[in-house]
Protein backbone atom coordinates (compact mmCIF):
# COMPACT_ATOMS: atom_id res chain seq x y z
CA UNK A 1 0.00 0.00 0.00
CA UNK A 2 3.20 1.87 0.74
CA UNK A 3 3.05 3.54 -3.08
CA UNK A 4 -0.47 4.15 -3.69
CA UNK A 5 -0.10 5.98 -0.47
CA UNK A 6 2.07 7.72 -2.05
CA UNK A 7 0.03 7.88 -5.33
CA UNK A 8 -3.03 9.30 -3.63
CA UNK A 9 -0.95 11.72 -2.18
CA UNK A 10 0.10 12.96 -5.50
CA UNK A 11 -2.76 12.79 -8.15
CA UNK A 12 -5.85 12.67 -5.68
CA UNK A 13 -8.26 9.32 -4.22
CA UNK A 14 -10.83 9.72 -7.14
CA UNK A 15 -8.10 9.78 -9.47
CA UNK A 16 -6.76 6.65 -8.34
CA UNK A 17 -9.93 5.04 -8.15
CA UNK A 18 -11.28 5.83 -11.31
CA UNK A 19 -8.03 4.58 -12.79
CA UNK A 20 -8.51 1.16 -11.16
CA UNK A 21 -12.17 0.95 -12.34
CA UNK A 22 -10.98 1.64 -15.75
CA UNK A 23 -7.82 -0.84 -15.81
CA UNK A 24 -9.87 -3.73 -13.99
CA UNK A 25 -13.56 -3.90 -14.95
CA UNK A 26 -13.31 -1.21 -18.02
CA UNK A 27 -10.04 -3.07 -18.86
CA UNK A 28 -11.77 -6.51 -18.57
CA UNK A 29 -15.60 -5.89 -20.62
CA UNK A 30 -14.76 -3.95 -23.24
CA UNK A 31 -12.34 -3.40 -25.82
CA UNK A 32 -11.60 0.36 -25.40
CA UNK A 33 -8.00 -0.51 -24.39
CA UNK A 34 -7.18 -2.54 -27.19
CA UNK A 35 -5.29 -6.01 -27.32
CA UNK A 36 -8.24 -8.27 -29.04
CA UNK A 37 -7.43 -11.59 -28.85
CA UNK A 38 -9.22 -14.35 -29.25
CA UNK A 39 -10.24 -17.19 -26.59
CA UNK A 40 -7.19 -19.84 -26.80
CA UNK A 41 -4.92 -17.04 -27.12
CA UNK A 42 -3.59 -17.44 -23.58
CA UNK A 43 -2.48 -20.85 -24.25
CA UNK A 44 0.35 -20.65 -26.73
CA UNK A 45 1.45 -17.68 -24.53
CA UNK A 46 1.91 -20.00 -21.40
CA UNK A 47 4.06 -22.54 -23.57
CA UNK A 48 6.26 -19.88 -24.57
CA UNK A 49 6.25 -18.49 -21.33
CA UNK A 50 6.79 -21.24 -19.25
CA UNK A 51 9.69 -22.63 -21.25
CA UNK A 52 11.83 -24.47 -20.73
CA UNK A 53 9.68 -26.13 -18.15
CA UNK A 54 6.41 -25.72 -20.00
CA UNK A 55 7.95 -29.03 -22.34
CA UNK A 56 6.74 -31.17 -19.23
CA UNK A 57 2.97 -29.98 -20.05
CA UNK A 58 1.72 -33.48 -20.85
CA UNK A 59 3.66 -35.51 -18.26
CA UNK A 60 2.46 -33.23 -15.66
CA UNK A 61 -1.05 -34.21 -16.88
CA UNK A 62 -0.99 -37.81 -16.40
CA UNK A 63 0.87 -36.91 -13.00
CA UNK A 64 -2.49 -35.22 -12.54
CA UNK A 65 -5.05 -37.25 -13.93
CA UNK A 66 -3.71 -40.41 -14.68
CA UNK A 67 -5.02 -43.61 -12.29
CA UNK A 68 -1.98 -45.14 -12.95
CA UNK A 69 0.05 -42.43 -10.86
CA UNK A 70 0.67 -42.90 -7.33
CA UNK A 71 0.24 -39.47 -5.42
CA UNK A 72 -0.68 -37.35 -2.82
CA UNK A 73 -5.17 -37.17 -3.09
CA UNK A 74 -5.55 -33.59 -2.24
CA UNK A 75 -2.69 -31.63 -4.43
CA UNK A 76 -3.69 -31.95 -7.46
CA UNK A 77 -7.12 -30.69 -6.93
CA UNK A 78 -6.08 -27.93 -5.32
CA UNK A 79 -3.80 -26.76 -8.48
CA UNK A 80 -6.05 -27.67 -10.35
CA UNK A 81 -8.61 -25.91 -9.42
CA UNK A 82 -6.19 -23.03 -8.97
CA UNK A 83 -5.28 -23.29 -12.77
CA UNK A 84 -8.19 -23.66 -14.11
CA UNK A 85 -10.53 -21.08 -12.26
CA UNK A 86 -7.66 -18.09 -13.42
CA UNK A 87 -7.10 -19.29 -17.17
CA UNK A 88 -10.79 -19.68 -18.06
CA UNK A 89 -12.38 -16.45 -16.20
CA UNK A 90 -9.05 -14.45 -18.22
CA UNK A 91 -9.87 -16.07 -21.25
CA UNK A 92 -13.38 -14.72 -21.25
CA UNK A 93 -11.44 -11.26 -20.80
CA UNK A 94 -11.93 -8.86 -23.74
CA UNK A 95 -8.45 -7.38 -23.45
CA UNK A 96 -5.70 -10.05 -23.17
CA UNK A 97 -2.14 -9.49 -22.80
CA UNK A 98 0.38 -12.31 -21.75
CA UNK A 99 0.92 -10.78 -19.01
CA UNK A 100 -2.54 -10.98 -16.92
CA UNK A 101 -1.56 -14.61 -16.54
CA UNK A 102 1.21 -14.43 -14.49
CA UNK A 103 -0.52 -15.56 -11.10
CA UNK A 104 -0.71 -19.11 -13.10
CA UNK A 105 3.17 -19.71 -13.05
CA UNK A 106 3.05 -20.43 -9.11
CA UNK A 107 0.22 -23.42 -9.85
CA UNK A 108 2.61 -24.48 -12.60
CA UNK A 109 5.58 -24.56 -10.98
CA UNK A 110 4.02 -26.71 -8.22
CA UNK A 111 2.70 -29.19 -10.63
CA UNK A 112 6.12 -29.67 -12.22
CA UNK A 113 8.27 -29.68 -8.47
CA UNK A 114 5.42 -32.12 -7.03
CA UNK A 115 5.89 -34.71 -10.43
CA UNK A 116 9.59 -34.37 -10.36
CA UNK A 117 9.15 -34.69 -6.62
CA UNK A 118 6.98 -37.81 -7.36
CA UNK A 119 9.36 -39.61 -9.70
CA UNK A 120 12.52 -39.45 -6.67
CA UNK A 121 9.85 -40.90 -4.06
CA UNK A 122 8.24 -43.38 -5.90
CA UNK A 123 11.31 -45.10 -6.97
CA UNK A 124 10.63 -46.42 -10.20
CA UNK A 125 6.46 -47.82 -9.18
CA UNK A 126 4.96 -45.01 -11.40
CA UNK A 127 5.96 -46.56 -14.76
CA UNK A 128 4.08 -44.43 -16.91
CA UNK A 129 4.91 -41.50 -15.27
CA UNK A 130 8.68 -42.35 -15.53
CA UNK A 131 7.80 -43.15 -19.35
CA UNK A 132 6.73 -39.51 -19.94
CA UNK A 133 9.37 -38.33 -18.35
CA UNK A 134 12.16 -39.96 -20.43
CA UNK A 135 10.93 -39.08 -23.84
CA UNK A 136 9.97 -35.75 -22.85
CA UNK A 137 13.41 -35.36 -21.96
CA UNK A 138 14.86 -37.30 -24.89
CA UNK A 139 12.75 -35.02 -27.29
CA UNK A 140 14.17 -32.11 -25.74
CA UNK A 141 17.62 -32.71 -25.96
CA UNK A 142 17.28 -33.61 -29.41
CA UNK A 143 15.95 -30.07 -30.04
CA UNK A 144 18.99 -28.59 -28.36
CA UNK A 145 21.49 -30.47 -30.55
CA UNK A 146 19.41 -29.14 -33.20
CA UNK A 147 19.60 -25.65 -31.69
CA UNK A 148 22.77 -26.00 -30.63
CA UNK A 149 24.29 -27.00 -34.49
CA UNK A 150 22.35 -23.88 -35.58
CA UNK A 151 22.95 -21.35 -33.41
CA UNK A 152 26.36 -20.39 -34.67
CA UNK A 153 24.86 -20.50 -38.85
CA UNK A 154 21.67 -17.92 -37.82
CA UNK A 155 24.32 -15.71 -35.62
CA UNK A 156 26.75 -15.43 -38.76
CA UNK A 157 24.22 -14.66 -41.47
CA UNK A 158 21.93 -12.69 -39.26
CA UNK A 159 24.29 -11.42 -35.89
CA UNK A 160 27.82 -10.99 -36.68
CA UNK A 161 28.49 -9.74 -33.41
CA UNK A 162 27.12 -12.71 -32.07
CA UNK A 163 28.85 -15.36 -33.89
CA UNK A 164 31.78 -16.29 -31.26
CA UNK A 165 29.00 -16.92 -28.84
CA UNK A 166 26.91 -18.74 -30.65
CA UNK A 167 29.99 -21.10 -31.61
CA UNK A 168 30.91 -21.47 -27.96
CA UNK A 169 27.22 -22.23 -26.67
CA UNK A 170 27.14 -24.61 -30.03
CA UNK A 171 30.57 -26.71 -28.70
CA UNK A 172 29.45 -26.49 -25.04
CA UNK A 173 26.08 -28.16 -25.63
CA UNK A 174 26.85 -30.51 -28.02
CA UNK A 175 29.73 -32.07 -25.78
CA UNK A 176 27.44 -32.01 -22.66
CA UNK A 177 24.51 -33.90 -24.73
CA UNK A 178 27.10 -36.21 -26.00
CA UNK A 179 28.47 -36.91 -22.71
CA UNK A 180 24.61 -37.15 -21.46
CA UNK A 181 24.30 -39.90 -23.82
CA UNK A 182 27.83 -42.03 -23.55
CA UNK A 183 29.20 -41.37 -19.98
CA UNK A 184 27.32 -44.39 -17.48
CA UNK A 185 26.91 -41.70 -14.65
CA UNK A 186 25.55 -38.65 -16.42
CA UNK A 187 22.49 -40.57 -17.46
CA UNK A 188 19.63 -39.40 -15.00
CA UNK A 189 16.65 -37.61 -15.67
CA UNK A 190 18.36 -34.79 -13.42
CA UNK A 191 21.20 -34.53 -16.01
CA UNK A 192 19.07 -34.20 -18.84
CA UNK A 193 16.85 -31.70 -16.95
CA UNK A 194 20.04 -29.19 -15.79
CA UNK A 195 21.08 -29.34 -19.75
CA UNK A 196 17.51 -28.03 -20.80
CA UNK A 197 17.98 -25.39 -18.29
CA UNK A 198 21.36 -24.62 -18.57
CA UNK A 199 20.32 -24.16 -22.58
CA UNK A 200 17.47 -22.15 -22.11
CA UNK A 201 18.96 -19.68 -19.55
CA UNK A 202 22.81 -18.72 -21.61
CA UNK A 203 20.48 -18.39 -24.92
CA UNK A 204 17.77 -15.85 -22.86
CA UNK A 205 20.58 -13.99 -21.42
CA UNK A 206 22.10 -13.67 -25.01
CA UNK A 207 18.94 -12.64 -26.14
CA UNK A 208 18.40 -10.03 -23.61
CA UNK A 209 21.65 -8.57 -24.56
CA UNK A 210 21.05 -8.24 -27.75
CA UNK A 211 17.83 -6.77 -27.24
CA UNK A 212 18.64 -4.14 -25.15
CA UNK A 213 22.27 -3.40 -26.35
CA UNK A 214 22.51 -4.44 -30.09
CA UNK A 215 19.16 -4.83 -31.96
CA UNK A 216 16.69 -1.88 -31.05
CA UNK A 217 13.73 -3.54 -33.54
CA UNK A 218 12.58 -5.73 -31.20
CA UNK A 219 12.08 -2.86 -28.58
CA UNK A 220 10.86 0.31 -30.35
CA UNK A 221 9.94 2.07 -27.58
CA UNK A 222 13.36 2.39 -26.58
CA UNK A 223 14.06 3.26 -29.87
CA UNK A 224 11.57 5.69 -30.28
CA UNK A 225 12.37 7.28 -27.06
CA UNK A 226 16.27 7.65 -27.92
CA UNK A 227 15.10 9.52 -31.24
CA UNK A 228 13.28 12.18 -29.18
CA UNK A 229 15.96 12.30 -26.51
CA UNK A 230 18.76 13.40 -29.04
CA UNK A 231 16.81 16.69 -30.12
CA UNK A 232 14.87 17.27 -26.65
CA UNK A 233 18.16 16.86 -24.30
CA UNK A 234 16.89 18.89 -21.08
CA UNK A 235 14.20 21.30 -22.80
CA UNK A 236 10.69 21.24 -22.07
CA UNK A 237 8.70 17.92 -23.95
CA UNK A 238 5.09 18.26 -24.76
CA UNK A 239 2.63 15.93 -26.78
CA UNK A 240 -0.77 17.00 -28.87
CA UNK A 241 -3.06 14.16 -30.08
CA UNK A 242 -0.56 11.34 -29.23
CA UNK A 243 -2.19 7.93 -29.09
CA UNK A 244 -1.47 6.54 -25.99
CA UNK A 245 0.35 3.68 -26.85
CA UNK A 246 2.94 6.10 -27.71
CA UNK A 247 3.48 7.68 -24.45
CA UNK A 248 4.20 4.87 -21.62
CA UNK A 249 7.74 4.03 -23.70
CA UNK A 250 8.47 7.77 -23.89
CA UNK A 251 7.97 8.36 -20.47
CA UNK A 252 9.31 5.26 -19.08
CA UNK A 253 12.60 5.57 -21.14
CA UNK A 254 13.42 8.96 -20.51
CA UNK A 255 12.23 9.06 -17.34
CA UNK A 256 9.98 11.73 -17.45
CA UNK A 257 5.90 12.69 -17.61
CA UNK A 258 5.46 14.55 -20.59
CA UNK A 259 2.76 17.21 -19.85
CA UNK A 260 -0.27 17.45 -22.90
CA UNK A 261 -1.39 20.16 -24.94
CA UNK A 262 -5.21 20.03 -25.14
CA UNK A 263 -5.89 22.73 -26.88
CA UNK A 264 -5.12 25.01 -30.08
CA UNK A 265 -5.25 28.01 -27.48
CA UNK A 266 -2.83 26.12 -24.99
CA UNK A 267 -0.90 25.15 -28.29
CA UNK A 268 -0.18 28.89 -28.99
CA UNK A 269 0.83 29.76 -25.22
CA UNK A 270 3.21 27.00 -25.08
CA UNK A 271 4.94 27.59 -28.27
CA UNK A 272 5.26 31.38 -27.73
CA UNK A 273 7.35 31.12 -25.30
CA UNK A 274 10.63 32.65 -24.90
CA UNK A 275 12.55 29.30 -24.19
CA UNK A 276 12.79 26.43 -26.74
CA UNK A 277 9.80 23.94 -26.69
CA UNK A 278 9.41 20.48 -28.23
CA UNK A 279 6.23 18.97 -29.11
CA UNK A 280 5.54 15.10 -30.19
CA UNK A 281 2.60 15.92 -32.88
CA UNK A 282 0.01 12.90 -34.11
CA UNK A 283 0.97 12.98 -37.45
CA UNK A 284 -2.74 12.07 -38.04
CA UNK A 285 -3.79 15.17 -36.20
CA UNK A 286 -1.11 17.29 -38.03
CA UNK A 287 -2.31 17.04 -41.33
CA UNK A 288 -6.05 17.21 -40.62
CA UNK A 289 -6.25 20.24 -38.23
CA UNK A 290 -5.55 23.62 -38.88
CA UNK A 291 -3.91 24.50 -35.01
CA UNK A 292 -0.75 25.13 -36.26
CA UNK A 293 -1.06 27.48 -38.95
CA UNK A 294 -0.78 30.27 -36.87
CA UNK A 295 2.15 28.84 -34.71
CA UNK A 296 5.67 29.46 -35.13
CA UNK A 297 7.19 26.08 -35.61
CA UNK A 298 10.14 23.85 -37.54
CA UNK A 299 9.72 19.90 -38.10
CA UNK A 300 13.00 18.42 -36.50
CA UNK A 301 12.09 14.96 -37.63
CA UNK A 302 9.59 12.22 -38.88
CA UNK A 303 8.99 9.32 -36.67
CA UNK A 304 7.46 5.97 -36.98
CA UNK A 305 6.43 4.14 -33.96
CA UNK A 306 5.74 0.78 -34.98
CA UNK A 307 2.83 1.73 -37.36
CA UNK A 308 1.84 5.04 -36.10
CA UNK A 309 3.53 8.10 -37.05
CA UNK A 310 4.78 11.01 -34.83
CA UNK A 311 6.30 14.21 -36.38
CA UNK A 312 8.52 15.94 -33.88
CA UNK A 313 8.28 19.78 -33.68
CA UNK A 314 10.35 22.65 -31.95
CA UNK A 315 9.15 26.02 -31.64
CA UNK A 316 12.46 27.82 -32.55
CA UNK A 317 15.75 26.81 -32.91
CA UNK A 318 18.80 28.72 -31.29
CA UNK A 319 22.30 28.59 -33.24
CA UNK A 320 25.09 31.05 -31.76
CA UNK A 321 22.69 33.36 -30.43
CA UNK A 322 21.21 34.03 -33.44
CA UNK A 323 17.09 33.21 -33.31
CA UNK A 324 15.75 30.98 -36.32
Amino acid sequence: MSWVILMCQKIGLNTVINNAFSESVVRYGTEEYGHKQPFYFFLPELIKGFLPYSIFFPAAFVYLFSKKIERNAGDRWWLSIWFITIFIIMSISRCKSARYILPLYPALALMIGGMWSNISITEGKNVCLNKWIKYTLAIALIIILILSVGFPVYAFTHYPKLFPVGVGIGIIFTVGIAGRLFIKRFQGYNVSLSIIIAFFTIVALVYMKELSACNYRHSPGLNLANTVSQHVKRNELYYYEVPDECLSPINFYMNRLIPEIKNKNNLSRVFSADDTVYCIVGKKAYNEENDFHNVPYTVLQNIRYKDIDLILIVNHLKTDQTEW
